[in-house]
């Protein structure tokens, strides 16, 4: 369920997911909303932020939701009806520091690793995407970052005329974790969501662009004494 890739998919299925637990709550009350349970809570742009925020895990997505429909309900506006972008952007920095922040920072390595990441591809290319060449995306310290759920693979053997006969997969930063160092979308290349999908072959191409290469990895491996010189 990688949302820049399978949209309506991806939505049809958190949004069954979202009824279910609140249709076995309150029966009564969501009787006949399954259809369109997220557009009932989520504005347009909120809807996409959350289903590319949550990449595709189930336990992200609720726990996200959850904390940014109490947001919106301890901020909202008396114009606003729905959960906003600044709610959900919110909420994924609130479930960051709860269920992830600690974690990563536990492993030292791999929280140097992701603070490079966050300086070369959000702040230095302005991006939440990026491309790594498949055999540095084995080192350990990077699938340590996978396996917290900070990093998250949006595309496998991807390949581009620019660099033929290398594969590289396309990966996505975990919004929480930027969003913690105060780097907002705002501050991004692009300002709205949509911009960010990599659902096309003319997204793809944009983001061959963005690369982590083997200079990256290799002065990150001499620099933690895991490589040679």
């Amino acid at each position: 369920y990688v949302f820049e890739i399978n949209k309506t998919p991806t939505k049809n299925f958190f949004n069954k997911l979202l009824f279910n637990h609140l249709y076995s709550i309150a029966p009564n009350i969501y009787t006949g909303m399954d259809l369109d349970i997220l557009e009932l809570f989520l504005a347009p742009q909120a809807l996409s932020e959350i289903l590319i925020a949550t990449a595709g895990i189930t336990r992200d997505f609720l726990n996200i939701f959850i904390n940014s429909h109490d947001n919106f309900l301890v901020n909202h506006t008396r114009l606003q009806k729905r959960i906003s972008v600044k709610n959900i952007r919110t909420a994924c920095r609130t479930w960051y520091n709860t269920d992830k922040k600690e974690q990563v920072e536990k492993n030292v390595i791999a929280h140097k690793l992701l603070n490079k990441i966050l300086a070369d591809i959000v702040v230095g290319k302005k991006s939440s995407h990026f491309i790594v060449p498949k055999q540095y995306s084995e080192i350990k310290a990077f699938q340590d970052l996978l396996d917290l759920r900070v990093l998250h693979l949006r595309k496998d053997n991807y390949s581009h005329q620019d660099n033929k006969g290398v594969l590289y997969n396309v990966y996505s930063i975990d919004y929480g974790s930027y969003n913690s160092l105060n780097v907002t979308k705002n501050s991004l290349e692009t300002n709205s969501v949509e911009d960010l999908e990599i659902n096309t072959v003319d997204n793809l191409r944009a983001v061959r662009r963005i690369a982590l290469e083997a200079e990256f990895f290799n002065r990150f491996l001499l620099e933690v004494g895991d490589g040679i010189k």
